[in-house]
């Protein structure tokens, strides 16, 4: 052996040993890519030209001038901020934040701050965990909830509850620990598995506090949506109040209750179902327009996640038969996207909906696989890549994908007809779920088609997380029969007033539901004494409540 060569084993094992932390480092979860993260930023920048090139659109088209559709597409209140994040291998990540709202009040720090203080309106909507969070997708879904919100009417103390999104986006490295492999400016997804959402959530609260912004009525009260549920929301309201007491400026929570009693600082039990009843709702209004027996009517949902089953469930409380499902099923071990279809189709009877039901329920609760469930016996009504587009049915409610009425699909909804030769009735229980061609379609066949957008028939959520705020703010529990009886008054005054302009613009009730959202943002921003203006409390709190806790909302 060469005198040199221990030396030259030694030095190896040196290099080999100084790099072995190098290669034992775990790739960092949820890294996103430059080239992802500026495909994110063109389509929030894309949402918000979309979102205010249609408000334009309708507001012309109601005769409002440039001057004041200028003033109403400027937003309150526009907020923005960032915090740290340390992992335990000591990776520092910083996270951004915003929240937008239109609520005029003495909080409003955008273009209308200062224009009138005695306004107490309340910014109202969702605070999202997801990477593509930036500033132009939080006005864009700022100014659809304002228009959704609109609809309602709903206000407390004679001011109204005025549209607001938040969220917090992908982060960025800005120092490198010992464990994640990683590199300074890294962008990494805020609902990474990496991150405690309960940390996120408070250090969000905590900064958006220090950065100027209050909670509760009369100021902004901030719920659940994407990534973020009742756990994130409970950890927000203890944030902004204590434990104990939870802030009424945080709606969505959990449902507490002490001694068999509902305590009034938690959620409404109904709120859960309240989205999916409410476009089941919308689907009975349409209904009773075309003189539908609903004992008779077939039904069919895309989607069986919260929406999908409380349209689902309300449908058969209500005597429909539901007959078809579309979702992702677990074939063979895979997921694989298709209708599950009732043996007997429109045939069926309620009971015998009601039982296929309940072996469906089985199905999914318990993560069972078709080819094996119950030896089989529901893998022959499956139907692969089928759309309920495809389906002869009355009844559809669009629970789960955007962009599913479409060139493709418009036209098989016609084709596939319906059981009781009425128009076919469509409710939209997800967000966004047409594109602007099915639009068009849809406009153009509503002699056949009678659909019901989103801005009608999915507001049961965002109303029932209204009256929690109300709750909260009273001390006074409000029943899920009192909150369905308050959804259903709010969902019948939406569909005749949109039904009024239809007939006075000659539109389809569609067209006619999107101009009412539109007509009633811009009379509430304008501050128009004909705006639709219900005070909640007053349907659902009691005199005693009302006069002990009125809300002081300038203290």
């Amino acid at each position: 052996m060469s005198p040199t060569a221990p030396l030259r084993q030694l030095t190896l094992l040196a290099l080999l040993a100084l790099s072995a932390p190098a290669l034992a480092q775990e790739s960092l979860p949820g890294v996103l890519s430059s080239a992802e993260m500026e495909e994110l930023r063109a389509e929030a920048a894309q949402q918000a030209r979309d979102a205010r090139a249609a408000l334009v659109e309708r507001a012309k088209l109601l005769g409002y001038s440039e001057a004041q559709i200028k003033r109403v597409l400027a937003p309150s209140m526009v907020r923005t901020g960032h915090f740290d994040v340390v992992l335990s291998d000591g990776t520092k990540i910083r996270f951004p934040w915003h929240r937008i709202g239109f609520a005029e009040n003495p909080y409003a720090n955008g273009e209308k701050a200062g224009v009138d203080l005695r306004r107490a309106e309340t910014n109202k909507g969702g605070v999202r965990l997801h990477k593509g969070v930036f500033e132009a997708e939080v006005y864009a879904l700022a100014l659809k909830m304002d228009a959704k919100l609109a609809i309602t009417g709903d206000a407390s103390g004679g001011s109204s509850f005025r549209g607001a999104k938040g969220g917090i986006g992908a982060g960025q490295v800005i120092e490198v620990g010992s464990k994640y492999r990683a590199q300074v400016g890294d962008f990494v997804d805020p609902a990474s598995s990496v991150l405690d959402r309960a940390e996120m959530m408070r250090k969000f609260g905590r900064s958006y506090v220090a950065g100027g912004g209050r909670v509760g009525l009369g100021a902004d009260i901030q719920a659940g949506d994407v990534n973020t549920k009742a756990a994130e929301m409970k950890v927000l309201a203890e944030t902004y109040g204590t434990r104990e007491v939870p802030s009424p400026g945080v709606s969505g929570k959990e449902v507490l209750s002490e001694n068999g009693r509902i305590n009034p600082n938690g959620g409404i039990e109904y709120r859960m179902t309240s989205t999916g009843d409410g476009v089941w709702m919308s689907a009975k209004l349409a209904a009773e327009a075309e003189r539908l027996s609903l004992e008779r009517a077939t039904v069919a949902s895309q989607g069986w996640g919260e929406v999908g089953k409380g349209f689902g469930y309300s449908a058969l409380a209500d005597g429909a038969r539901l007959i078809a499902i579309q979702e992702l099923w677990l074939v063979d071990g895979q997921l694989k996207p298709g209708l599950l279809v009732h043996p007997k189709g429109e045939a069926a009877t309620l009971a015998e909906s009601k039982a296929w039901l309940e072996a469906v329920e089985e199905l999914r609760g318990g993560k069972h696989d078709l080819r094996t469930f119950r030896n089989g016996e529901l893998l022959s009504q499956f139907k692969p890549n089928a759309d309920v587009s495809s389906l002869k049915v009355d009844i559809v409610g669009f629970n789960a994908l955007g962009s599913v009425l479409n060139e493709k699909t418009v036209p098989e909804l016609l084709r596939s007809g319906t059981t009781n030769g009425q128009r076919k009735i469509l409710t939209e229980g997800a967000n966004l779920a047409e594109t602007s061609e099915g639009a068009r379609l849809l406009d153009k066949h509503r002699g056949r088609l009678l659909t019901i957008p989103g801005d009608l028939a999915n507001l049961g959520g965002v109303h029932v997380s209204n009256l929690e705020a109300v709750q909260n703010t009273y001390q006074e529990a409000v029943s899920n029969e009192r909150a369905k009886a308050s959804l259903e008054a709010t969902m019948r005054s939406g569909w005749e007033r949109a039904q009024a302009l239809a007939k006075k613009h000659g539109v389809s009730e569609r067209k006619a539901i999107e101009l009412l959202a539109v007509d009633e943002l811009m009379k509430r921003s304008l501050q128009r004494p004909d705006a639709t203006r219900t005070n909640l409390e007053k349907g659902v709190i009691s005199e005693e409540a009302l006069a002990l806790a009125a809300p002081d909302f300038f203290k």
